[in-house]
């Protein structure tokens, strides 16, 4: 499977020519002790649909954390140090849910 991931803030390396392929992570066989990120836009109620869906894995499915982030725009991609946050190895998210409030 062919995944093409688009970049909101046009910024794309034209170095290699043709954009690298990437897989999709493995699925986890369990939520259970996850650290989940949510990355927020900022728009409408979107903030609040996250915040009960992390709520509602964290009754059912035992997630051990979350990991919110807000951008500063919907147009942007998150700020350097919210990305760290999410990513850092070890520390960061386990998964991952975004989306578009409005």
């Amino acid at each position: 499977m062919t995944i093409v991931g688009l970049d909101p803030t046009g910024a794309r390396d034209e170095s290699s020519g043709a954009p690298a392929e990437r897989q999709l992570a493995a699925r986890p066989p369990s939520l259970a002790g996850a650290r989940l990120g949510l990355v927020c836009n900022g728009l409408g109620m979107g903030e609040d649909l996250f915040d009960a869906i992390a709520a509602a894995l964290w009754r059912t499915d035992g997630i051990a954390e979350v990991i919110k982030v807000r951008k500063g725009s919907v147009s942007i991609a998150p700020d350097p140090d919210d990305w760290l946050r999410l990513t850092a190895s070890g520390i960061g998210a386990s998964v991952a849910i975004t989306g578009f409030g409005g």
